[in-house]
């Protein structure tokens, strides 16, 4: 079977070192969800480690990637979203390293996006789980030179946290960290620990879904990427051109890169990807390069 916007879906068994696996993850069942071919313009690829998360803010509500998930949950799936609810991992690992080699073969990099998980995700009962299966992922980005890491978070405090932190710091220009901020109070939350407290010589913003008038200005100097987009699908909450126009305009003062995803909407199409009759998708050169 198919998924149009995450390319293959195939089930797989659990695949972790028995160590990391709490006995509600040791027998399931999860899907590789590997994008040869992905509608997310601004990466090249997604693949995930692992499947599941937590809601945690505002722009969780309408979670895509839980919807896609509840496809997979309706053929026999175990994956669940929540505190407590076991995350499965994937197989697949090979194929990064795969895409790794053809990407030095071409002498270009290619962007990977883990799409279907937060690769900082925080869970008390699942807590040796998920660092093991990080250090695993931190591990693959070390083997992958001509990979291009977008890595994307709504919990930076984690990623400061200084096991994670330190490795960070070793990573170089390859990998880039990035928060979610859907409104002013996310921003101001999350944006201070991202250019404080990571040492990660990228940075980036994702502001989708966008739900509020936000200020950016104050955190620019030490971000290079903003990516702002309506919320879609069914239900989708309304993002006000003026949201997006604005951030547009702190991003041209501050020189960073403007990449406009969509209007959103209850059908993405009806939107389109056009701010003010424009397609503005710019993306930092030091990304494919």
């Amino acid at each position: 079977m198919r998924m149009r916007a995450q390319g293959d879906i195939r089930r797989c068994s659990i695949h972790a070192h028995p160590e990391y696996l709490p006995p509600t993850s040791r027998k399931i069942e999860c899907a590789t969800f590997m994008g040869e071919k992905t509608r997310i313009k601004w990466t090249d690829k997604t693949w995930n480690p692992w499947i599941g998360c937590t809601k945690i803010s505002e722009g969780c509500a309408h979670c895509y990637a839980e919807k896609n998930i509840a496809a997979v949950r309706r053929r026999g799936g175990k994956v669940l979203w929540g505190p407590g609810m076991p995350r499965a991992r994937t197989k697949g690992w090979d194929q990064v390293r795969r895409w790794n080699r053809t990407a030095q073969k071409k002498g270009t990099l290619i962007k990977v996006f883990p799409s279907l998980c937060d690769v900082f995700d925080s869970d008390p009962e699942q807590e040796k789980t998920l660092d093991g299966w990080r250090q695993d992922l931190f591990d693959l980005i070390k083997e992958t030179p001509a990979l291009s890491w977008l890595l994307l978070t709504k919990r930076p405090e984690v990623a400061a946290l200084p096991r994670w932190a330190e490795q960070i710091a070793q990573f170089g220009p390859k990998v880039w960290l990035g928060t979610s901020v859907e409104n002013q109070k996310t921003a101001d939350r999350r944006l201070p620990i991202l250019v404080e407290q990571i040492p990660s010589k990228n940075k980036f913003v994702s502001a989708e879904p966008l739900l509020g008038a936000v200020d950016l200005s104050p955190w620019l100097a030490d971000v290079k990427w903003v990516i702002v987009g309506g919320e879609s699908k069914k239900n989708a909450r309304r993002m006000e051109l003026d949201w997006a126009r604005s951030i547009r305009k702190q991003c041209a003062s501050a020189g960073v890169k403007f990449f406009f995803k969509q209007v959103g909407g209850s059908d993405a199409k009806n939107g389109g990807n056009l701010l003010d009759g424009e397609a503005i998708e710019e993306e930092p050169d030091s990304l494919t390069r």
